[in-house]
């Protein structure tokens, strides 16, 4: 499938960056590049629908610039980043006629992408009972190409 349509909504939805200026690191586009390559690369060794993963690694982020508040010491917030970000993905995924599972998962993946699945083992028992084991196989890949593309250390390698 081609994402360069969905590529170029990212990139212009993200045109303004965002992000702190002693955060060098990335462009916040260039943190979904990362993201989106993480997740092609996990999903050649661990599997999954490549286009469901593709396109929710891509729009992610995307309610971030929208929802960015910073409190008094300086901090930036984006609460309810992956609410607006999957409503968001809705609207241009219905606009470029993706069928309604692939809108469906794309945009329930975004509004879990940040949930705390690895920090207590009843959270990935209770999102398994809750959404099945097919849509966890699929969170684990977004959720984990987004770790990935947040630590430049990681460079080439990740466990699988």
């Amino acid at each position: 499938m081609n994402y360069a349509e969905v590529i170029e909504y990212v990139k212009k939805m993200t045109a303004d960056n965002g992000r702190p200026p002693n955060y060098p690191f990335r462009s916040r586009f260039d943190h979904t590049l990362r993201v989106y390559r993480w997740a092609i690369k996990l999903q050649s060794k661990l599997g999954g629908d490549l286009d469901i993963i593709a396109l929710a690694a891509l729009l992610h982020d995307i309610g971030k610039p929208q929802m960015k508040t910073t409190d008094n010491n300086g901090q930036d917030h984006f609460k309810s980043n992956a609410s607006v970000g999957a409503d968001m993905a809705f609207e241009i995924l219905k606009r470029l006629r993706y069928d309604n599972k692939t809108i469906s998962v794309v945009t329930k993946l975004i509004y879990h992408h940040d949930d705390r699945l690895y920090n207590a083992p009843q959270n990935v028992k209770k999102h398994a009972s809750k959404f099945g084991f097919e849509f966890l196989y699929l969170l684990d890949k977004v959720s984990r190409a987004d770790m990935l593309a947040q630590n430049p250390e990681t460079g080439g390698r990740f466990s699988a």
